[in-house]
C-alpha cells in the first residue's frame, strides 16, 4: 500500500471518529433533562452519571450549580451521603445566603448526621438559626434546623440539650399545619431519645437482685412509652420516617431482649456453684418480667390494629411478628 493511499485512509477514519464523538457529546441542557427523567423514575444512579458529566465538562453552563444540588439529593437517596457533602458545600458557597442555600444547608446537615459527623451537623444547624435576625427564614427551614440540632446533641450524648431542642421544635410547630414530614421526624427523634434513656437504665454492672429486677421493669415501661411515641409517628403518615421509626422500635426491642438475659453478677463473692445458682434464679425472674411486658406490648398493638385504617396496619402487623416470638434464655 502506498503512503499516499494509507494517509487517505487515516484521514477518513479520523473524520469518522471525530464526527461520531461530536454526535455523542450532549449539551448540559440535554444531560440535565436526562438526569431529571432518571430522577423522576427513582433511577438515582443513572441520574448521577449525567450530572457528573455536567459538573466535570460544563462548568460555565446554567445547569452547573443545579447539577450539584440534584447530584447531592441522588446520593442521599442512595444512602451514599458522604459523596453529597462536597457538592453541597460548593453549592452553598456559590449561592450565599438565599432560600436555596438554606435548603442546601439542611441537606448538608442531614448528610453530616448520616456520617455521624455530629459537630459539623450542629454547626450547620446553628448557621441557619443565627441568620434569623438578618434573613426572613421560612418557618419549615427553621424548624428542620431545630431537628438537626436535636439529632446532633443526641449523637454527642448531650441528652439535656437534645431535649431542649425538640421541646423548642414542638412549641414553634404547634400551630403550624402541613408539616407532617417534620412532625414525623420529631416523633422519630422522641422515639430515639426515649430508647436511649431506656438503654441507660440497665447500664450499672453491679446491682442487687432487687434493683436489677426493678431496673428491668423500668426498661420495659420505658419501651412502652417509646411505643406510644411510635403511634404518634403513624398518625402523621410520612412513609420515609415511619419506616425509620419502625426500624428504631425493632432495635429498641432487641436491646430490651438483651437486657432480659443480661443477669448481673452477685454483689458478694461466691463460689462458682453459688454464682451459677444465683444467676439461674435471677434469670428466671428476668424472663418472667420480660414475658409479662411482652404480653402488655402485644395487647397494645392488638388494640391499635383494631382502631387503625389503611397502610399503617402493615407496620403494626410487622412489629407484632417481631414481638410475638417467644422470649428464651
Amino acid at each position: 500500500m502506498s503512503v499516499k493511499r494509507y494517509t487517505s485512509i487515516l484521514i477518513v477514519f479520523s473524520l469518522f471518529f471525530t464526527t461520531a464523538a461530536l454526535a455523542a457529546t450532549k449539551s448540559s441542557g440535554q444531560l440535565y433533562e436526562e438526569a431529571r427523567k432518571h430522577f423522576s423514575h427513582k433511577e438515582y444512579k443513572n441520574a448521577t452519571y449525567s450530572l457528573e458529566e455536567i459538573m466535570l465538562k460544563h462548568p460555565g453552563s446554567k445547569e452547573f450549580l443545579d447539577a450539584h444540588i440534584l447530584f447531592a439529593i441522588c446520593q442521599t437517596r442512595q444512602n451514599t451521603s458522604k459523596k453529597a457533602i462536597q457538592p453541597l458545600q460548593y453549592y452553598i458557597q456559590a449561592k450565599k445566603w438565599t432560600t436555596e442555600s438554606l435548603r442546601a444547608r439542611l441537606l448538608l446537615g442531614h448528610a453530616f448526621l448520616d456520617q455521624k459527623m455530629f459537630h459539623e451537623a450542629l454547626l450547620t444547624s446553628l448557621e441557619i438559626q443565627n441568620q434569623k435576625q438578618k434573613l426572613e427564614i421560612p418557618i419549615e427551614i427553621f424548624l428542620e434546623s431545630l431537628l438537626i440540632k436535636a439529632w446532633s446533641h443526641l449523637g454527642l450524648n448531650q441528652t439535656h440539650k437534645a431535649q431542649l431542642a425538640i421541646d423548642s421544635f414542638k412549641i414553634k410547630s404547634n400551630n403550624q399545619d402541613s408539616l407532617s414530614d417534620l412532625k414525623t421526624q420529631a416523633s422519630l427523634f422522641e422515639i430515639e431519645l426515649k430508647l436511649d434513656q431506656c438503654n441507660r437504665i440497665n447500664n450499672e454492672k453491679k446491682q442487687s437482685e432487687t434493683s436489677s429486677v426493678k431496673n428491668l421493669q423500668k426498661h420495659g415501661s420505658c419501651f412502652l412509652e417509646a411505643l406510644i411515641d411510635y403511634q404518634n409517628a403513624l398518625g402523621h403518615g410520612s412513609l420515609l420516617w415511619i419506616n425509620k421509626a419502625t426500624f428504631s422500635i425493632q432495635n429498641g426491642w432487641y436491646n430490651y431482649l438483651k437486657a432480659c438475659n443480661n443477669v448481673p453478677k452477685p454483689l458478694k463473692k461466691s463460689s462458682k456453684l453459688q454464682t451459677k445458682r444465683y444467676k439461674n434464679e435471677l434469670l428466671s425472674l428476668f424472663l418472667k418480667t420480660c414475658r409479662q411486658n411482652q404480653s402488655a406490648v402485644l395487647k397494645m398493638l392488638e388494640k391499635w390494629n383494631r382502631n387503625t385504617l389503611g397502610g399503617n396496619r402493615f407496620y403494626i402487623e410487622k412489629l407484632s411478628k417481631v414481638f410475638i416470638k417467644p422470649i428464651k434464655s
